[in-house]
């Protein structure tokens, strides 16, 4: 039961921010005189529908930008920005290429790179591998759902019921395959459809993302490229596993981020608690799964080089020449379940920074 629920809160990261979100497209429209909580609705209005809304943000996105704000000044600041996180990111992976001390205990993976076993290579490449078929078949998912009339009125159009269904069926489908063995000799079976099932689910519930139009989706998923490049380039040059040991302060930041998103579904964005909580869940949310995908990558570095070899247990251990039964049956190395922890990362930062270039877009107006 509690691997169980801890698979649960694994596979729930992406789900209670893009829900929140979905939610409260579909929210009721505020009166004039706005209370603190806001008006709970299991159907939406026709003013206030997610397609509404997406539809007058890409008609906002066509119309000039304010002139307090000319393009230029917002270009160059972005390429300072962009230019500082460079240096930055650049300069940890120096330190940790070029500035490692000689000890043992604090060797970078690019180090120990150097005398692994082809099996410990093998298992790497592999669960990147997974994680790349699992954004291609989530992004096919969600580019051929919003095609269809159908589910795009079953998610835009049904209030709350959709969002939470399909978030149920995705966290089921996660469970369910975290749980299956993956196969010993790497053919294919149930755990590789069940695999396929839960990318194409993480597909289907990014589905109202795609509405929002394709440059900003493209621009998302470069910043998102950027942001997992560089941090998994961190991870890998950093000294030692130090990140390894984020375990407990991320658990903590998971909470309140969780909570903040679950708090900004029913309180107004114009308060003040409504608006921090959003902040918390937006800006704190993408440093927080920043923080997770650096801890993931060492984590799969680490399985890969601490699970044991291929047959190297066998069905009988010998002990002063007799033959001994092993009481313990090993599971063999799986790729699928480490690759599903950073895609979760991954697809929490896309989201964030997807709500941020949105936010971004509307405050020029």
């Amino acid at each position: 039961m509690l691997v169980a629920a801890s698979t649960c809160l694994q596979g729930s990261r992406p789900l209670v921010p893009l829900i929140g979100r979905c939610c409260r497209w579909a929210g009721g429209q505020h009166p004039i005189n706005v209370s603190f909580i806001r008006p709970f609705r299991l159907f939406p209005s026709k003013q206030t529908s997610m397609r509404n809304r997406f539809g007058r943000s890409q008609l906002n996105s066509t119309r000039g930008n304010d002139p307090s704000a000319p393009p230029a000044a917002l270009d160059a600041g972005r390429i300072v920005i962009a230019a500082g996180a460079a240096v930055g990111l650049g300069g940890l992976c120096y330190y940790g290429l070029a500035m490692t001390p000689t000890k043992t205990d604090a060797l970078s993976a690019i180090d120990r790179a150097t005398v692994w076993p082809d099996y410990v290579r093998q298992r790497i490449k592999m669960t990147y591998a997974y994680l790349a078929g699992s954004a291609a078949l989530a992004a096919g998912t969600a580019a051929a759902l919003s095609r269809s009339p159908a589910f795009c009125r079953a998610m835009v159009g049904s209030g709350w019921l959709a969002p939470i269904g399909m978030m149920i069926a995705s966290m089921g489908a996660g469970v369910v395959c975290q749980m299956l063995p993956y196969p010993a000799s790497g053919t294919l079976g149930t755990k590789h459809l069940a695999w396929v099932v839960f990318s194409s689910s993480i597909g289907a519930m990014l589905m109202p993302v795609c509405l929002l139009g394709g440059p900003l989706i493209a621009r998302a998923a470069l910043y998102t490229g950027g942001i997992v490049g560089g941090l998994s380039a961190v991870a890998v040059t950093a000294p030692s596993d130090r990140f390894l040991a984020w375990g407990g302060p991320l658990a903590i930041g998971l909470g309140v981020v969780v909570v903040s998103s679950l708090g900004s579904m029913f309180l107004s964005p114009v308060s003040r608690l409504g608006s921090g909580m959003a902040a918390i869940s937006l800006y704190g949310g993408l440093l927080l799964f920043s923080g997770f995908l650096l801890y993931d990558t060492q984590m799969v570095i680490r399985r890969a080089e601490m699970h044991p070899p291929p047959g190297h247990y066998s069905d009988q251990m010998f002990a002063g020449g007799l033959s001994v039964r092993q009481p313990l049956t090993i599971r063999p190395f799986d790729p699928i379940n480490s690759s599903i922890h950073i895609l979760m990362d991954t697809v929490n930062i896309f989201v964030r920074v997807v709500s941020i270039l949105v936010g971004g877009g509307q405050r020029r107006k």
